[in-house]
């Protein structure tokens, strides 16, 4: 038999039989309270759930494996504990720095240093 078009709809060959157009995946269950229950979440208080997950954190960052896992749990350790940094953009818009003399670009440097 030939094949027509680009195979989608025909049957079994590429990604097995037609499933028809009404076809959609299945969902996910949600969680529920029960299942967090189940799951043993549900006996443990938020703080205590949190200290457990800041532990698991630590204890990540020193015993993993793989460098990669150590590092990228102390930094979410790290933004949990200390709190993540802001990231600061400064604009400055000045002349050829070049050209300036030693005073004139310590007056410069002072006026960024008010500004920030």
């Amino acid at each position: 038999m030939a094949r027509r078009g680009n195979g989608v709809g025909q049957g079994a060959g590429w990604g097995g039989p037609s499933k028809g157009s009404g076809f959609k995946a299945a969902k996910a269950p949600a969680f529920k309270p029960a299942n967090r229950a189940a799951a043993g979440l549900h006996d443990k208080s938020r703080s205590a759930r949190r200290q457990e997950l800041l532990d698991t954190l630590f204890d990540l960052a020193f015993t993993a494996e793989r460098q990669e896992v150590q590092v990228s749990a102390a930094v979410a350790w790290l933004n949990r504990v200390e709190g993540k940094p802001s990231a600061k953009a400064v604009h400055v818009q000045t002349d050829d720095l070049s050209a300036l003399d030693d005073d004139a670009l310590d007056l410069e440097l002072q006026t960024y240093r008010r500004r920030t």
